[in-house]
């Protein structure tokens, strides 16, 4: 039956994963090339006063970013909860075009609040 299919599965997914565990542990470390030492990323000590500047400005501006996307990601929210609580109550279907602009406005803001968040994963 399934189960017994199920487990037969899980069993070879198993045994590949063990398999590739011994084959890395098991392989030689990757030589380095003679010669050629491996690029260093720069310290911030490293960095000149410019570029320690324009990192400073750029964490600053991302800062900003991030504190407006909150304050409005708390207003949508805010709104779609208020609207929520309209779209809940059986009278609103009464009035056609009322309920059409609420539910307008609710899907607007779910695809603006779905934007900021999705913004404020880029800015980390």
């Amino acid at each position: 039956g399934y189960d017994d299919y199920e487990s037969t599965r899980l069993a070879k997914l198993q045994g590949v994963a063990r398999e590739e565990a011994a084959k890395a542990a098991a392989a030689p470390p990757p030589k380095k090339e003679a010669g050629k030492p491996a690029p260093a990323a720069p310290k911030p000590a490293e960095l000149s006063r410019e570029q320690q500047k324009e990192e400073r400005r750029r964490s600053q501006q991302r800062e900003k970013e991030l504190q407006r996307i909150e304050r409005d990601l708390e207003k949508r929210e805010a709104r779609i909860t208020e609207l929520e609580h309209q779209l809940a109550d059986p009278e609103l279907y009464h009035d056609v075009e009322r309920s059409k602009t609420i539910v307008a406005e609710y899907e607007k803001l779910r695809a603006e609040v779905e934007s900021l968040w999705q913004r404020m994963e880029e800015l980390g």
